[in-house]
C-alpha cells in the first residue's frame, strides 16, 4: 500500500507584554573577624576554615543566582550582607568578584543592616534603588553562620497567690549557656548567664523590655546596694547602676578565686568554688573568710538576735555564720541535694532539694526551717512526684514559688506551696509557663520572673542567628520578613540549630530548608562518602598550600540546584543531573533537599523541610520573568523508518536555555500525545498497513 503523509507543524505560544518583575534574594553571613582584628591571625586560628567556608559558600550562592551564570538573577536583586560590608580577602581567585565587578558584597551584616534590607524590600528605598515588593514577587533568603539557642525570661503575675498567670516573655540572644541567676531591684531584673548580665526594664508589669547588658568573661551572680552593682564570677566587678539603661564600670577587686554567689549587707559576702565564704570590703578587699566545704552557690542574709547572720548552702549542707567574726553557729545536713534557698527571717527559711527514693527515682522536696537557740532546724516538709525537678525558689508571704521542670520533655512549670503552717507545707498548684527548661526565679512585688534555658527535648524552637554585633532571634527575623508582600518565599539555612526558625517562617506560600533540627548543630564538609562523581568535597590548592571548605548541607544542595559539582571547577566537574529526579531540566527545592538526604555524610546533621503548601516540588531558584518562554525556533522534521511496516518522524527544534522553560507538550490531531524536556522527539506515524493521511503536530 502506498503511504501518503502530510505533516502540518503548528505552534501554540502565549505572548504578552513584559510585566515588572521584582523578585529579591538576601544572603546573610554575619560572623567574621572585624577589621580591627588581624586577618592573618585568623587564617592560622582555630576558626580559619570556618570563616573561609562562610565566604566560599556566600560567593557560590551569589554565583549560582547571578544573571551571567546559572539562575538568571539581576545583580541588583541579589543583596549580599557579609561581615563588615567587604568581600573576604581570599587569595583564591575562584572566590573573587569576576571582572568587571570589583565586589559582590552590598552591605555589612550588623543587626541594623539586616533590619534595613528587609524594611527596604517591604517599603522601598529610593536612595538604594530598591522598589517595594508586592504579591507577585518571590523572596529567597539564605543564611550561613553560627547559630545558637535562645534563653528567656517569663513574667508571671501572683496577684492571685494561688493562681499564677503568665504576662509576658522575652528571649535573650546572648546566652547559649545555662542561666546562672536572676535578681530583681527596683524596676529592673538582672539575668545572669556565663558571659553576660542582661538588664531588663520591668516597670510596666505587663511587659519585659531589654535595657542593656554587661559583658564579662565569666559571670555568676549580682548584688546591688545604694545603686552600685557587684557582679561576681572570676573576680568582683562594680558598676554604677543609677541608670540601669547605661551601666558604668567603676572598678574591680581580684580575689584569685572563682566566685559563685554574692550577698551585700554590712559587707560583701561571696561563696567560692574552693569551699570558702569571703567577707570583703569594697575599699579594703578581703578582710575575713570562712573555710567551709563544698561550693556555696546559695547565700542568704538575715538579722538574728540583733546581729547580721549569713546562711550558706552547698549541695548537701547548710551553714549558719555570724558575719561579725565569720564563725559557724550551726549546720544542717541530710536534706538531699540542695538546689535553692530563700531566707526571709529566722522563722522562715525555705530550701528545695532532691533525693533518691528506695526505688532509685528522684524525688523533689520542700523544707521549712527555723533557727531555734542558735540551731538550724527542719520543722516541716512536703514532696513532689518523681516526674518533677525543682530548681530554684522565691517566696511571698506564706507562699513559696518554685521553678520546676516536668516529664520527659522538661517543660517549664511553676509549683506553688502554701506554708501558712510551716510544720505542714502543702503543694497547692502547678502551672505550665514555658516550653523551656526553667532554672532561676526571683520576685519584684507581685511579679515573678523565671529565667529559663533552651530545652533540648525537641519542643523548644527559640534559636538565633549570629550577626556581626549581636544575634537575631528567630521570631524577630520572621517579623522582618512578614512585613514584605510576596508570592513565594524560600528559606535556605545552614547554621547550628537553624531548624528552630521553621515554626516562625513556615506558611502556605513558603518553603523552609534547614540543615538541622533546633537542638542539633551543623558542620563543614568532611571527606567521607557517599560520593558522586569523585571523592572531593573540600578543595586543596597546591599553589596556595591551602584547603578551601564548604558547609556540608550547602555543598550538596548547591550541587543539586546547579546540577554540577562545585569542585573541581575547571570544566571536569562531574554532572549531577540525577538530582533532577523527574527529568524536567531543573532541580526543584524538594529534589535538592532529597539529594542532600542521600549524600550528606554528616550523621549528626538532621536536615528538615517545611512545605505546608506542597510547593517545593514545583519551586525553583531560577529567576521567573513572569513571561512564557520564547517560541521555539528551527522547528523541522525528518522521516525515520524503523522497519518496513513502522515509520515515524523526528521532530527537531533549537534548544531553548531559558531558565523558566520546563518542557514541551506534543499534540497530534488535537489530542495530547507526549511531553519532552529536550529538543528532539520521535513520533510514530505508521504501524503495519494503517494509513494516516494527515498529521497535525501541535507543540506547546
Amino acid at each position: 500500500m502506498r503511504h501518503c503523509l502530510i505533516i502540518s507543524l503548528l505552534f501554540s505560544w502565549m505572548l504578552s507584554a513584559a510585566p515588572f518583575v521584582n523578585h529579591n534574594t538576601v544572603l546573610i553571613v554575619g560572623s567574621t573577624p572585624s577589621k580591627k582584628d588581624s586577618i592573618s591571625e585568623f587564617c592560622s586560628a582555630k576558626w580559619s576554615s570556618t570563616y573561609d567556608a562562610y565566604w566560599n559558600d556566600t560567593y557560590l550562592m551569589w554565583e549560582i543566582l547571578y544573571e551571567d551564570t546559572i539562575m538568571g538573577w539581576p545583580n541588583d536583586n541579589i543583596h549580599v550582607l557579609f561581615g563588615e560590608g567587604d568581600d573576604w580577602p581570599t587569595e583564591n581567585t575562584r572566590y573573587q568578584a569576576p571582572w568587571p565587578l570589583t565586589h559582590i558584597t552590598d552591605r555589612a551584616a550588623y543587626h541594623d543592616d539586616v533590619d534595613d534590607i528587609f524594611n527596604d524590600l517591604a517599603y522601598g528605598d529610593d536612595s538604594a534603588g530598591i522598589v517595594a515588593m508586592d504579591s507577585t514577587d518571590n523572596l529567597f533568603c539564605w543564611t550561613f553562620d553560627h547559630g545558637g539557642k535562645a534563653d528567656g525570661v517569663t513574667s508571671v503575675s501572683i496577684y492571685d497567690s494561688l493562681n499564677p498567670s503568665v504576662k509576658d516573655d522575652i528571649l535573650f540572644p546572648f546566652g547559649e549557656f545555662t542561666p546562672h541567676n536572676i535578681k530583681g531591684f527596683g524596676g529592673y531584673i538582672y539575668a545572669i548567664t556565663k558571659k553576660t548580665v542582661i538588664i531588663c526594664n520591668v516597670s510596666d508589669t505587663n511587659r519585659i523590655e531589654m535595657a542593656s547588658r554587661i559583658k564579662k568573661h565569666y559571670c555568676w551572680d549580682i548584688a546591688i546596694k545604694n545603686d552600685t552593682g557587684c557582679v561576681v564570677g572570676d573576680t568582683l566587678y562594680f558598676y554604677d547602676l543609677r541608670n540601669p539603661e547605661n551601666p558604668i564600670f567603676i572598678e574591680s577587686i581580684n580575689v584569685n578565686r572563682d566566685l559563685k554567689s554574692v550577698k551585700w549587707g554590712d559587707y560583701i559576702y561571696t561563696g567560692c568554688d574552693d569551699g570558702y565564704i569571703l567577707k570583703i570590703s569594697k575599699d579594703s578587699g578581703v578582710i575575713d573568710s570562712f573555710p567551709g566545704s563544698g561550693i556555696y552557690d546559695n547565700l542568704g542574709l538575715l538579722d538574728y538576735n540583733g546581729e547580721e547572720h549569713l546562711i550558706g548552702a552547698t549541695h548537701n549542707n547548710l551553714t549558719l555564720l555570724r558575719t561579725q567574726d565569720m564563725n559557724e553557729i550551726s549546720s544542717l545536713g541530710n536534706l538531699g541535694y540542695i538546689w535553692g534557698m530563700d531566707v526571709v527571717d529566722s522563722n522562715h527559711i525555705y530550701v528545695i532539694s532532691e533525693t533518691l527514693t528506695v526505688h532509685q527515682k528522684t524525688e523533689a522536696r520542700f523544707h521549712s526551717l527555723i533557727i531555734d537557740n542558735d540551731t538550724l532546724k527542719e520543722v516541716g516538709r512536703c514532696t513532689e512526684g518523681t516526674n518533677y525537678t525543682w530548681n530554684d525558689i522565691v517566696t511571698k508571704g506564706d507562699f513559696a514559688y518554685i521553678s520546676a521542670r516536668y516529664g520527659s520533655d522538661n517543660k517549664g512549670y511553676l509549683t506553688v506551696i502554701e506554708a501558712t503552717d510551716p510544720l505542714n507545707p502543702v503543694i497547692k498548684n502547678r502551672t505550665h509557663i514555658t516550653n523551656k527548661e526553667t532554672w532561676c526565679i526571683n520576685r519584684i512585688g507581685n511579679m515573678l520572673y523565671v529565667y529559663s534555658g533552651f530545652n533540648n527535648s525537641g519542643i523548644d524552637y527559640d534559636v538565633t542567628l549570629l550577626l556581626m554585633d549581636s544575634v537575631i532571634i528567630d521570631r524577630g527575623f520572621a517579623e522582618l520578613v512578614d512585613q514584605i508582600k510576596t508570592n513565594k518565599e524560600i528559606y535556605w539555612m545552614d547554621q547550628c540549630q537553624c531548624g528552630g526558625f521553621t515554626d516562625d517562617l513556615e506558611g502556605y506560600n513558603s518553603i523552609v530548608l534547614t540543615a538541622s533540627h533546633p537542638n542539633i548543630g551543623t558542620f563543614q564538609c568532611d571527606f567521607n562518602g557517599p560520593f558522586y562523581g569523585d571523592s572531593i568535597e573540600n578543595e586543596f590548592f597546591p599553589s596556595l598550600s591551602d584547603t578551601f571548605y564548604h558547609g556540608e548541607f550547602n555543598f550538596h544542595v548547591m550541587n543539586a540546584v546547579r546540577q554540577k559539582k562545585v569542585w573541581p571547577y575547571d570544566g571536569s566537574a562531574p554532572s549531577v543531573d540525577s538530582a533532577d529526579a523527574n527529568g524536567n531540566r531543573g532541580t526543584s527545592m524538594l529534589e535538592a533537599y532529597n539529594w542532600n538526604l542521600e549524600y550528606n555524610s554528616r550523621e549528626m546533621e538532621s536536615p528538615m523541610i517545611s512545605d505546608l503548601g506542597n510547593n517545593a516540588s514545583t519551586t525553583y531558584l531560577e529567576w521567573d520573568d513572569l513571561l512564557p518562554p520564547s517560541v521555539p525556533e528551527g522547528f523541522t522534521y525528518r522521516y525515520k523508518r524503523n522497519t518496513d511496516t513502522e515509520w515515524g518522524i523526528n521532530l527537531i527544534w533549537n534548544d531553548n536555555d531559558e531558565v523558566d522553560l520546563s518542557g514541551y507538550n506534543i499534540y497530534r490531531n488535537g489530542s495530547y500525545l507526549n511531553k519532552t524536556n529536550w529538543d528532539t522527539i520521535m513520533i510514530l506515524i505508521i504501524i503495519g498497513e494503517i494509513l494516516f493521511d494527515t498529521h497535525s503536530l501541535h507543540l506547546t
